[in-house]
């Protein structure tokens, strides 16, 4: 069942046409400004054996035929983290399937749940064309080199599982996409205990499949001349793929190195360049870790949906320093602060951007309607944009899935 439909400067034909007659009549001009509309379709059901869902972050997510796939994440059904509850890492694949009727489109949850070959998140999700490839991601302990896809089988009520050829090296918390037949992930960490970021650049030719086991293998290729990364925002569109942001921790317990650079890497010349990092109109670069991106559905242009500004993390990291204080009074004092910030954190951003790589110029295409999830892939179905679940504040999860559609909307200037 569709809920809560929320629209934004929305306009008919019509009343984009009233709109620039009346303009034009005074003085003015207008012109038609790619929004989205976005609206709830579901909310992610609990596990089977469990009476709650609050969401997850780092799932696997894509489409496969009529259904969209959901797999694996992490969360804190127990408590908050700084409450002492332990994060749980979850093996269920979820299914939403599609319905079309003489009435319209509904969307219902399968009653099967699959299960992933372990339970895993923060790993990287590309759409197949006949399925969703799941790449890396980790567990409490360790991370992963495992690669292998998710299809929904409508006949037999199950999700199968096939492998894939693993990574180089395990990989977590780095950030993928498709670009024609190749499929690229970038960044990340290789290890939990200690886990440094990387400069890591690997790629698999899917046009490879079919020609044998020793042809059909990642590749390591040449990285960004830039700094090490967890946590980018990566997009393919034409020959090229794009990097942007993330962070860089100091694995000796330094401040985090918070990032607006940006990097594209040509398929055709086989070589990086670096270009400006995501700004709006205000025009300084941003940091948008972990935000969901993807290219706009029939369009030429990469939609980054919110992230992460790192502004409270680096709040949160100083003040965590000031806990460990030899001073007793000190150290409570900045742990109570740390506390509050978490409990009062105000949301990762909402912006709504676009970045046309013709002109390599961004501009805002609206706000998020709600608190807008990271660690979540964007996820193209049809002419839709979904974003499923996703965490919404430190320690916080969401179960919402949120459907967007592009549409046009009326927008004047003298």
């Amino acid at each position: 069942m569709m809920r809560n439909p929320i629209s934004f400067n929305s306009f008919s034909v019509w009343q984009l046409a009233m709109a620039f007659f009346f303009a034009l009549a005074a003085g003015r001009h207008t012109f038609a400004k790619d929004s989205i509309e976005w609206t709830e379709v579901s909310v992610l059901p609990p596990a089977k054996g469990e009476l709650i869902q609050p969401g997850v972050a780092g799932a696997f997510a894509g489409i496969h035929g009529d259904a969209l796939i959901i797999g694996g994440g992490a969360n804190y059904p127990q408590g908050m983290p700084w409450e002492g509850g332990p994060k749980i890492w979850w093996d269920t694949v979820f299914v939403l399937e599609r319905k079309t009727t003489d009435t319209g489109v509904t969307y219902d949850w399968a009653e099967e749940q699959g299960k992933l070959p372990t339970a895993a998140a923060y790993g990287v999700s590309v759409p197949l064309d006949d399925g969703v490839l799941c790449i890396g991601g980790c567990d409490a302990k360790s991370c992963f080199a495992d690669v292998f896809s998710l299809r929904w089988n409508a006949a037999t009520r199950a999700v199968d599982v096939a492998k894939f050829p693993p990574l180089p090296r395990p990989l977590a918390f780095m950030a993928g996409a498709r670009v024609g037949d190749w499929v690229f992930v970038v960044g990340g960490q290789e290890t939990m205990d200690g886990g440094r970021p990387t400069k890591n650049f690997f790629g698999l030719n899917l046009a490879q499949q079919s020609a044998g086991e020793d042809a059909f293998q990642w590749v390591e290729l040449p990285s960004w001349d830039g700094p090490s990364r967890i946590l980018p925002v990566v997009a393919g569109q034409g020959d090229s793929l794009y990097v942007w942001s993330g962070r860089k921790p100091d694995s000796e317990g330094g401040p985090t190195e918070v990032l607006t650079d940006a990097y594209a890497f040509d398929m055709r010349a086989k070589s990086w360049s670096k270009m400006p990092g995501v700004s709006a109109a205000e025009g300084s670069p941003r940091c948008v870790m972990a935000a969901a991106s993807c290219t706009a559905p029939g369009g030429d242009s990469v939609l980054v949906f919110g992230g992460a500004d790192g502004v409270v993390m680096a709040m949160l990291e100083h003040n965590g320093r000031k806990a460990r204080s030899a001073n007793k009074s000190e150290a409570e004092a900045f742990a109570k602060f740390n506390i509050a910030l978490l409990e009062n954190h105000p949301g990762f951003g909402r912006d709504v951007l676009s970045f046309d790589p013709a002109t390599g110029t961004w501009t805002g295409i609206g706000s998020f309607p709600d608190a807008c999830p990271v660690t979540t892939p964007a996820v193209i179905w049809g002419d839709s944009i979904f974003l499923p679940s996703g965490e919404v504040r430190p320690g916080v999860r969401s179960g919402r899935i949120w459907k967007g559609t592009m549409v046009k909307v009326a927008e004047t200037v003298k």
